[in-house]
This record gives structure tokens, sequence and C-alpha cells, in this order.
């Protein structure tokens, strides 16, 4: 329409609100309107309307031979119309502000929030799955969320490693399924306390305006196992088949960021953008260290950074208990009182004399603290046997040596003594470990028979039992 004709229909609009107006003798006596100039002309109220104002009845949206004043059924729903309506159970029309035109979008107060419990047990560990999604899953914004916990895991269990997640449709009768999302983890879960919570986004085919879709979920995950001293890495996946199925929809309405992404990480980069499609993304910065990047940088530990390398505070076994100490995670004895001295008797059975070896030893024994003495007498011995020596003392669980002593004394007249510690020299693998070991003494003497006197090479050995060695740091 030309601006010729653009005039015309303002005072076509302008003179209908002359007929049939107020009588006046000042403009002052005219009622105000909204979007139009009043005069009072002729002892009439005459009423012009005004541009470029909603309200005057026109949609000034530049069609239709109006001017283009940004009018639109979003910013002037009195002159252009408004977007209303629904299109099915949970959509309903909204206005685009990206293409200014109406479109289908969720009706927000329709929308439920549905959670699944489930327990996983998987033999050496249990888990706490819950599983959070909106009814209806609108595929343009929602996501599916993945909460995990671990409930117990067996002592022999360790760095429980949760690796993936996917989201599938359940197999029909063909065996087949889709993969409708899945997210790489890898997190660990280091105690009941560890939590990991995830969102993955759903990539749905959607016929018409709403679907439904039975659901599965998988967990993809590994672990460390000791075995009788040895360690293996076992890896595994769970699945489950939700029992609802889950209604998506697809609205038409232009996709936009949510307004905020900040997942209160330092250590993530939150972006969205059209690259992301416009979901949030939370992106680990890497090449430096930074305690919440869900990895034990070597700069961190338990007690620096409890959320990337787990918690420090912890029983092992009968005796032991970490703790926190100067920024560090340290072992030491639950009570300390329960270290109590332990002394064992014994005679070994020797040919040609004899000893009593007295072996006294703290139990739990510290390999840090405590101390083995060895204290043997000469009991007994035949008047042909002189210059008895024990010169070496060993240690010994099998073939591996805990520790030893090497002394030069002799055994004189009976009743004549020696006295040795016991020197420890091992590594022990964890904090609390039984051992059964033995004290093996290398003996030399000489024996005289007639003129002739042979040197003679022997040795004893006295079991101590079991005895639980502890490593304490302090």
């Amino acid at each position: 329409m030309s601006a010729k004709k653009y005039l015309f229909a303002l005072m076509v609009v302008g003179l209908l609100f002359v007929s049939g107006c107020a009588e006046c003798k000042k403009t002052i006596d005219c009622e105000t309107r909204t979007c139009f100039t009043v005069k009072c002309t002729d002892k009439k109220c005459a009423y012009n309307v005004k541009e470029d104002c909603c309200g005057n009845g026109m949609c000034e949206d530049g069609t239709r031979g109006t001017k283009d004043f940004g009018e639109n059924k979003g910013s002037c729903g009195d002159d252009c119309g408004i977007c209303t309506g629904e299109t099915g159970e949970y959509l309903e029309l909204v206005f685009d502000e990206k293409t200014k035109e109406c479109a289908t979008g969720v009706d927000d107060t329709k929308v439920t929030e549905e959670n699944v419990v489930d327990n996983i047990d998987l033999r050496f560990l249990k888990l706490t799955a819950t599983y959070s999604y909106s009814k209806p899953f609108d595929i343009d914004n929602s996501l599916f969320n993945v909460k995990m916990k671990l409930d117990s895991k067996d002592d022999s269990v360790s760095s429980i490693r949760i690796t993936q997640i996917k989201i599938l449709e359940t197999a029909g009768r063909s065996g087949t399924s889709s993969i409708f999302g899945e997210k790489n983890i890898n997190q660990v879960l280091w105690d009941s306390s560890s939590v990991i919570n995830k969102g993955v986004i759903l990539s749905v085919p959607v016929e018409g305006t709403e679907t439904e879709k039975s659901i599965s979920v998988e967990i993809y995950y590994e672990f460390t196992r000791t075995d009788r001293g040895t360690e293996t890495v076992e890896k595994g996946s769970y699945k489950k088949d939700l029992s609802d199925k889950l209604l998506f929809v697809n609205p038409t309405v232009s996709k936009s960021c949510p307004s905020n992404c900040d997942d209160n990480n330092i250590c993530t980069e939150d972006v969205c953008s059209e690259d992301t499609d416009y979901f949030c993304s939370n992106i680990i910065t890497l090449g430096s260290s930074c305690c919440g990047n869900a990895v034990c940088d070597s700069s961190e530990n338990e007690c620096t950074c409890r959320e990337d390398c787990g918690k420090c505070e912890r029983d092992f076994g009968d005796y032991m208990t970490f703790i926190c100490s100067e920024n560090d995670c340290k072992s030491k004895l639950k009570d300390i009182e329960v270290m109590q001295p332990k002394t064992l008797i014994e005679q070994p059975n020797l040919r040609d004399f004899q000893f009593e070896v007295k072996t006294t030893f703290d139990e739990p024994f510290d390999i840090r603290t405590s101390n083995m003495l060895v204290d043997i007498e000469l009991t007994n011995k035949e008047d042909t046997i002189s210059g008895i020596k024990c010169t070496k003392y060993q240690l010994l669980v099998g073939d591996v040596l805990l520790g030893e002593s090497v002394i030069t004394k002799s055994f004189g007249s009976i009743g004549s003594q020696n006295s040795l510690e016991v020197e420890f020299d091992f590594s022990m693998k964890d904090v609390e470990e039984e051992k059964s070991p033995v004290l093996k003494a290398s003996c030399e003497y000489d024996k005289t028979s007639g003129d002739q006197t042979d040197h003679v090479i022997t040795s004893f050995s006295q079991n101590l039992g079991n005895i639980v060695f502890v490593k304490t740091e302090i």
C-alpha cells in the first residue's frame, strides 16, 4: 500500500472517532484516549490516531501498507493479535522472538518431574542410581539426568570408576536398539560420600507433535579388585529398562540458551551457543591443576582436594585409620593403647648345648616405632663344647627376609647371655598386614673329642606365630 493510502487509512480511523463525540467548550473537557490526540473543534471532541502506538488499532509491522514500527504479535497483541491456543496435550502456541511468528512451545504448567530410583548390585559393590527427566521430555531443552552414589563395597575393591552412560531405545522383537544419547564420564566414586550427577542430551525422532518411546539406561564401569595380593582391573556394564515409557515432544519455537549455565565449578568453562545446540556445555579446563576437574593431579591429595582424590578419613583393617595431618593423608593406630608387649619363650632342641630364647615384641608391631628384642641364655652344655657363637639372626617369612642382626659375642659358661635387637628392612604394600615369621639363628661352636677338635655349624629356629605388622606415619 502506498504512503497516500496509509494516510487515507489514518484519516478514516480519525473520522470514526469524530462522529458521536461528546460536546465540549475546551479541549480539557474531552476524554483522553490511548494512542489518540484530542481537540475540541466546533464544540465537539475530535480524535486523531497516533502513529507508532500500540493500541491504535493498526498492526504497524511494515505490512499491509503500514509503516514498520516493529509491532508484532509479541510486542502488541492489541493491534496484531496474539499467539494463543493448544496444539496437543502439552504444546501451546507462543510467539517466537527470533522468527516473529507464532510457534509451538511446551506449556510449563503441565510439565512434571519424574524420578526412578535403581538399586544396583554388582556383586562386589552396590550403587544407587536415580534417573530424572521431564514429562513431557522437550528434546530441544530437557536433559536426562543420572545421579549415582556408592552404597557399599568389598574391602578388596577400590577405584570404582563410572566411564560412560548411554540412553537407548529399548530393543523390540528385532533385538536392535537406537542410541538416543551418551556421555563419557570417567569419574571415580571414592566412597559413600561421592556423587556423580550428569545430564545427557537426547536426540529422539518425534513423529508429529509428540511420541512415546521405551527407554533403557546403560552404565559402563570399572574397578580394581585385589585377590591374594594380585590386583586386576574389572570392567563391565549394567542395563536398566525403565518400566514407563517417556513422552517426547518437539516444539517448533526457536531454540535459545538457558539464562544461566554456571555449574559452580571453577575448573570448567561454561558456554552455550549455536555450536552447543543451545545446551549448556561445562568444559573441563585442561593444562592446569584444578580442584574439581575429576582428576587427582600430582599436586593434590585426599586432604587438599577431596572432590578429585577421595576422602582421607577411613579405617583400615583391625588397627589402622587414616587422618589428615599437615595437608597430607597419614596412617595411624586407631587406639595406641591396643599395642601391648608380647613375649615368647622357647628352648630349641640342640644336640650339644641348650638355649632359652626369649623374644619380646609389640602386637600389633609398628615397623616405624616398635622393637623386637631377643634375649638368649646358655642353660646347658657338655664340657667338650666351647666357643659357642650365634652371629646372624634373621626374621623370615618363607624365603623373604624381614630383618636381621649380626653380633660377634660368644657364649662362655652356663648362664651366659646375649641380647640383640632385630633390625627390620622390608616394605609393606598395605598399612596393616598379618605375617607368620620365623626367627632363625646361625650358630657355630667347637667340639673336642680326645685330641681332636671339630668346628660345627648349626642353627635353630623359633616360630613367632601370627603377627600383625602395621605401618604408621604419625
